[in-house]
């Protein structure tokens, strides 16, 4: 991560390519600059988690608000449109239509956030966020209103970046009445150059609940596969997709039968891989077209939002995506939750201190090369009692950061006067 503002440019092109296209609508356009965002009710608490896993992290705050208070209204901003259909559907589940209201966050321009805080005019913020964003939080400090950051972190990039800015980061972050970090390094990056209260903590989003897995449709998905051996990969993002298929055709020579489950980090790409497949000699299917009517295909493409906690309730283990990418990891605890084991690369950045606790104690893969990958899959594909085995110590350690990050919802909350 670099100075955000660097960004802008190049995030108002996008959109307005996105909007050219069709991919995006007008009326979203409108909103990400910050307009059209009357009708929420004054004095709301506002949340703001980029992707899918900060909103999932956020749900335990918004359900402590809306269990607690009748009155406090919450309002919640995310980045991406996989984040928007996982609060759309965590929110009408939980029948809270009129407690909460959803927005794009405006781009990080003051003529954008401006509009959007006129609008809005929230009495608290609580960011989910990894990154600083200059005029979100300069409005922030300008309409005087509080605010917590949870799981802060910066790169080494971003530190001598900031640095080089000289007090800059210190200014902007005095806005927060205090930073949490669930890192020892961005423990002490953040303390050495922010205006703010600095605290180790879990990450918040361990907090986060368990995936949803019908019971209707667990059991669809394991009379598809019937006996049948698969292998999961979720998560898998652009430049990892030829290594999972790469892997899969390996793991074909021993086990002919084997069926590869593969969810893409961006559902978009689902036919891309589809083509991949087709060019290797692999049959391939998508979820949103044969429901779990896997048959006879060799590879069955997640192409649907919301779904994940189906597979990893069926799963012993996964192979878990973006540790193989520039992404550096994601999260270990979702399948944690639902007792399915990780398997992973080494580029895990983001969850390192996670990773290894679970690693340490035996409940968790890290491969160094695509040649122990392989190995490891093949380990646990003809050894499930190892797999299961792990699977529970994974499920256990998940279970004891999640009690303790639940005490982190309830302590933003008290900082904030927020009930």
């Amino acid at each position: 991560m670099i100075l955000s503002t660097a960004f802008v440019p190049v995030w108002w092109i996008v959109i307005i390519v996105r909007v050219l296209r069709g991919k995006e609508s007008f009326h979203n356009f409108i909103k990400r600059m910050g307009f059209g965002n009357r009708g929420i009710p004054p004095s709301s608490v506002w949340i703001h988690g980029a992707s899918i896993g900060e909103v999932r992290a956020s749900f335990v705050i918004i359900d402590k608000i809306s269990k607690t208070s009748e009155k406090t209204h919450i309002l919640v901003t995310f980045q991406t449109f996989g984040a928007e259909e996982t609060l759309k559907k965590h929110i009408r589940e939980s029948g809270l239509e009129k407690r909460v209201s959803i927005r794009m966050v405006p781009i990080d321009v003051p003529l954008c956030v401006g509009a959007f805080l006129r609008a809005t005019r929230p009495v608290a913020a609580i960011f989910i966020e990894s990154e600083f964003w200059p005029a979100l939080l300069l409005g922030l400090k300008r309409y005087k209103i509080p605010a917590v950051l949870v799981n802060g972190n910066l790169s080494n990039k971003s530190f001598e970046a900031w640095r080089m800015a000289g007090d800059a980061l210190s200014i902007l972050c005095s806005v927060f009445k205090a930073c949490f970090v669930s890192s020892e390094s961005a423990f002490e990056k953040i303390s050495s150059i922010a205006g703010a209260e600095v605290f180790r903590s879990p990450s918040i989003k361990c907090a986060a609940n368990r995936l949803s897995a019908s019971a209707e449709l667990v059991s669809a998905l394991r009379e598809s596969i019937a006996e049948r051996q698969f292998l999961l990969a979720t998560c898998i993002h652009a430049e990892e997709e030829a290594l999972v298929l790469d892997s899969f055709k390996r793991l074909r020579e021993t086990m002919p039968k084997l069926i590869l489950i593969i969810a893409p980090r961006h559902i978009e790409r689902a036919h891309i891989i589809c083509e991949m497949c087709s060019k290797i000699g692999l049959k391939s299917v998508l979820r949103s077209t044969v429901g779990f009517s896997i048959g006879e295909s060799d590879v069955y493409v997640i192409d649907t939002f919301g779904e994940l906690g189906i597979f990893y309730e069926v799963a012993n283990f996964a192979l878990l995506g973006g540790s193989f990418s520039s992404a550096e990891g994601h999260n270990i605890l979702e399948p944690a939750m639902m007792r399915c084991a990780v398997v992973q690369g080494n580029r895990i950045k983001s969850q390192e201190e996670i990773s290894d606790e679970f690693i340490s104690e035996g409940a968790c893969v890290c491969c160094g090369s695509y040649e122990m990958l392989s190995l490891e899959l093949l380990r646990l594909l003809q050894n499930p009692y190892i797999a299961s085995s792990m699977a529970e110590k994974s499920f256990v350690i998940a279970e004891r950061l999640h009690k303790n990050s639940q005490k982190l919802a309830n302590e933003i909350m008290d900082i904030l006067n927020v009930s």
